[in-house]
């Protein structure tokens, strides 16, 4: 099933339960099968079987529950999440399961009462700090938000594209004949969004330099602000001090009532195919 080949791997659970048709471990393997496959009603059938079988078997818990978003059944998905969680508080893939689940039915509270029983469970778990921030700046507790989202780079998996850097973490302090570096950390949109903070970098400074995605240098150089753009992977100049990019807003303090909304920040870049008529979209 991990290698994807799923025809062989119903073929052998059903051999298995030709053998031992009560044996638990092949009905959750059956019916994860059945979830991959997109059969669903038949995938909630087999893991229900399991669990009347085994009912401690979190593994059918889980498939289960994932079953269910899948069928919309938020509600049902979090009943199961919950009852892995009262036997083990740490198990992070129901955690990140249920906030999933509460996401979508739009349960804030139950969301922020589920991350403080995580932090409570595991303290100063990167993962839950994160989702904690998450979860502030959906409530407009932006400031806060943003401290608690810096738990990322806590998070072993969470490994920079662009770094690491010897070079010290910028903090907001005025930084005159020096330069800066931004450097990008996630995806195209989280960049666009947050080259805006640029010129306020800029304001207390020397010079800002953004190391940047290849296909977006073009255009992030148009940014106020923005005096040298590095496509990755080219040589970087000498800089003092750097920052990813993402890390801007908790520097600035940023809440509702002060974020860059002086638009547009980005033009079109010269080197575009058909520039003019885009200029005129």
């Amino acid at each position: 099933m991990q290698l994807d080949h799923l025809d062989e791997a119903v073929e052998a659970c059903e051999k298995a339960l030709g053998i031992d048709a009560d044996h638990s471990g092949a009905l959750v393997g059956l019916g994860s099968t059945r979830i991959k496959q997109g059969r669903l009603a038949e995938a909630e059938g087999l893991l229900r079987r399991a669990l009347n079988l085994d009912p401690q078997r979190l593994d059918a818990r889980i498939n289960l529950a994932e079953c269910l978003v899948q069928m919309d059944d938020f509600r049902g998905a979090i009943e199961n999440l919950q009852r892995v969680l009262e036997r083990e508080p740490e198990h992070f893939l129901a955690f990140t399961k249920v906030l999933f689940a509460q996401h979508r039915l739009g349960d804030w509270r139950a969301t922020g009462a589920a991350i403080d029983c995580r932090l409570k469970a595991a303290p100063g778990c990167p993962q839950a700090e994160v989702e904690r921030g998450l979860w502030n700046l959906l409530q407009g507790q932006m400031p806060l938000g943003w401290d608690h989202y810096e738990a990322r780079f806590r998070i072993a998996t969470q490994v920079s594209v662009t770094g690491p850097f010897s070079e010290p973490l910028w903090g907001g302090e005025p930084f005159p004949d020096k330069t800066l570096l931004l450097h990008w950390e996630q995806g195209y949109g989280d960049m666009l969004m947050f080259i805006r903070f640029a010129s306020l970098a800029k304001a207390r400074g020397g010079r800002v330099v953004v190391l940047a995605q290849p296909s977006l240098a073009d255009l992030l150089a148009t940014c106020p602000g923005v005096e040298k753009v590095v496509p990755h992977g080219d040589p970087l100049p000498p800089f003092d001090l750097q920052l990813p990019i993402m890390s801007l807003p908790r520097v600035f303090r940023t809440d509702l009532a002060s974020i860059p909304a002086e638009v547009p920040y980005l033009a079109i870049p010269d080197r575009v195919p058909n520039r003019e008529w885009i200029a005129q979209v």
